[in-house]
């Protein structure tokens, strides 16, 4: 069956095309009673516009890629829930690619963006490798989660995320504490540093380091069932994980080894997602709405009006979640 054109809804709402036009692209200049009936016609013959011809002769695509580094983790199904909201309440769609950590994936999600001439790129960067080509697109794009300096971005105080974890644990009395995680981490600067700010010192805290080349789930819970299996027992009675896959993935396994959370163990995840709210975990909380909206606005700022200036790095604050797993207070 022949799909209806833009002449046959004119034709059958008897008007010229140029009106069907106005009316498609909210035109002001058109009679209420004449919109009216060109909508109608719109529904009654089933018509949907060509979004390739209207790339191309009003220069913009509506749609905005984003790049995520591991669409597997449900902080970042999240977070793409988030910006689909946002942009489609600005009349626009995403084009998803995920570069699974690997830098030169996502240079090749950005000439793809590019290829199909998205107006705006949101992005969670996987290294600096590609900030050149982003650079040189001359496209709006911004970082979210993590800073870019040359880039736009809005991003997580992370360190202040770690600070609230220790400030929780200790109040807690927790007094031997170990991280799950990497150590170059931010959130785990904030963490130490905020022990040493309470008068805590490096021996306090012992450490459950995933390799660099753990990325996925399966690698990352085989990271900890190494140490649980090369270790009788644990000098520490708080654990705080880098995200909650990983929280969650270390109360399993020290459930199996006996070990109780949070009465022998506290354990407090990162990013607040469904994981952590399913089973009850506490979680440093962010702010996922507002980071969308603010990554939404920028670009649909920039589009309005391009110019050039220097970039806008937005870092926004988290709060601490607190749940079961770290709820009960250490009193020996």
């Amino acid at each position: 069956m022949r799909k209806p054109t833009m002449n046959d809804i004119a034709k059958h709402a008897n008007v010229s095309q140029a009106t069907v036009s106005r009316v498609i692209n909210n035109h002001p200049n058109v009679k209420d009673e004449v919109r009216k009936r060109v909508k109608d016609s719109i529904i009654e013959l089933n018509y949907s516009p060509n979004k390739a011809a209207q790339t191309l002769k009003n220069n913009n695509s509506k749609i905005i890629g984003v790049s995520l580094c591991d669409i597997y983790n449900p902080y970042f199904i999240d977070l793409i829930g988030e910006i689909e909201k946002q942009a489609r309440s600005s009349g626009y769609s995403l084009l998803l690619h995920n570069c699974n950590f690997n830098p030169i994936t996502e240079v090749e999600n950005m000439d793809i963006f590019s290829s199909r001439q998205v107006d705006g790129i949101i992005y969670v960067p996987a290294s600096d490798y590609s900030v050149q080509k982003i650079k040189s697109l001359n496209i709006p794009t911004v970082a979210v989660t993590m800073p870019v300096e040359t880039i736009d971005s809005v991003s997580l105080d992370h360190q202040l995320g770690g600070a609230l974890v220790a400030k929780h644990l200790l109040k807690q009395g927790h007094t031997r504490f170990c991280c799950l995680g990497q150590k170059t981490d931010i959130k785990f600067s904030g963490f130490i540093q905020e022990l040493y700010l309470q008068g805590m010192n490096g021996d306090s805290v012992d450490f459950i380091e995933i390799k660099d080349d753990s990325v996925s789930r399966y690698q990352i819970r085989d990271d900890i069932c190494k140490y649980f299996n090369s270790n009788a027992k644990f000098d520490f009675t708080a654990m705080f994980c880098f995200n909650d896959p990983a929280a969650y993935d270390f109360i399993q396994i020290a459930t199996e080894h006996g070990i109780k959370v949070p009465g022998d163990i506290a354990v407090v995840g990162f990013d607040d997602t469904f994981i952590a709210k399913i089973n009850k975990i506490s979680s440093i909380h962010q702010p996922l709405e507002e980071m969308a909206r603010l990554s939404i606005k920028i670009i649909m700022d920039e589009l309005e009006s391009p110019q050039v200036r220097e970039s806008v790095n937005i870092k926004l604050s988290p709060s601490i979640i607190v749940r079961g797993s770290s709820s009960v207070s250490v009193t020996s």
